[in-house]
């Protein structure tokens, strides 16, 4: 959609996720699953890189299985929601390894040498 902004200039409007990262396809919203598996994807790329902190991934992902409700096909609502749940849970596995490792270099302790 392309609209004239105030000081004369024209510019493509479009619904994008992350800036440019992940454009909307089709029509404005959900409407595809390749969409929900590109914004899962990006999410969980972005905690990886560290972009974005464990907070708000976990919203994100919860906003965007929350969003896959207004999907009308039955069918695909419930395969948005296993892609969304599938990536969810490798995000939860890295979170957890993340934490674990936290913790074991906390407790290493150097043992005293003996002479």
């Amino acid at each position: 959609m392309i609209k004239k902004t105030k000081n004369g200039y024209y510019r493509i409007s479009r619904n994008v996720y992350l800036g440019s990262r992940v454009v909307d396809m089709g029509e404005p919203g959900l409407d595809k699953l390749e969409e929900v598996e590109a914004i899962a994807r990006a999410i969980l790329r972005d905690f990886k890189t560290g972009r974005i902190d464990s907070k708000t991934a976990n919203g994100r992902f919860s906003r965007l299985r929350n969003l896959i409700i207004d999907i009308s096909k039955v069918k695909q609502k419930a395969k948005a929601k296993k892609i969304v749940d599938k990536y969810w849970k490798q995000y939860s596995n890295l979170l957890r390894q993340k934490k674990q490792s936290k913790t074991k270099k906390k407790s290493r302790k150097k043992k005293p040498r003996k002479k």
